[in-house]
């Protein structure tokens, strides 16, 4: 009877051996989530751009977060790599809070939104990075205009394999994504027509086939284009 209860003890610590191990896997090998968020910075009254991104970053004091963009009318703020959403929750609202009490003073708001209501003018704000110029100087049609903003999601997983998988499944939700995170409806002052105007300006960067499987009419669909109204609607 003794080595019969030794056995079954020697089997729950082995048991328990197991599932500390594979919960410690577990945790290992749990999403990592990390968000940069990109703003623009626009005059409270008439809407235009407002060039102000350096001295905002200047008065942030070399703040890790912080970074510069593309244009000098954009700052972008980048959290550490999280392990919890509230983590997450805590540096965005921070991160936003402080850009948004700073631009203030500089006569501007922080915008979360994907294009200027007003419209960009050109390569006038072109922040002077080695970088960016060196792009405007090989590409210069494909900056014009350009200065959209987006909000970027960086989900960390254990393998490429698993990664995979995860964008296999997440394909077919690509247009409701759209659909929800869309918010540039204007462009020049008016309406655009489109829930996603910041789609339409990126669409030439993106001129090759629609994806296999993905048929012409919904790949033109995925912008947001709003339907137009019925004969004699007014909608």
């Amino acid at each position: 009877m003794a080595d019969n209860d030794e056995l079954s003890s020697k089997g729950h610590l082995l048991a328990l051996g197991r599932a500390g191990r594979a919960a410690a896997q577990g945790l290992a090998a749990a999403p990592t989530l990390g968000v940069e968020e990109e703003f623009l910075l626009l005059d409270p009254v008439s809407g235009q751009v407002v060039p102000a991104a350096p001295e905002l970053l200047g008065r942030l004091d070399g703040a890790s977060w912080a970074k510069g963009e593309l244009m000098r009318f954009q700052v972008e703020a980048v959290t550490d790599i999280c392990t919890s959403l509230g983590q997450l929750r805590a540096e965005l609202a921070t991160h936003r809070w402080a850009a948004a009490a700073l631009a203030e003073p500089l006569g501007c708001l922080l915008v979360a939104a994907g294009t200027a209501p007003e419209g960009t003018s050109g390569l006038a704000h072109l922040t002077p990075s080695v970088r960016y110029l060196e792009l405007a100087r090989r590409s210069p049609s494909l900056l014009n205009g350009s200065g959209t903003c987006g909000c970027h999601v960086h989900v960390g997983v254990a393998s490429r394999e698993l990664g995979v998988q995860v964008l296999n499944r997440l394909r077919p939700w690509l247009p409701t994504l759209l659909a929800l995170s869309s918010n540039s409806p204007l462009t020049g002052g008016g309406e655009s027509g489109w829930a996603s105007w910041r789609h339409r300006m990126q669409a030439p960067l993106a001129d090759g086939p629609p994806a296999p499987g993905v048929p012409q009419r919904g790949r033109l669909r995925c912008g947001g284009r709003r339907p137009d109204p019925p004969e004699g609607g007014t909608g």
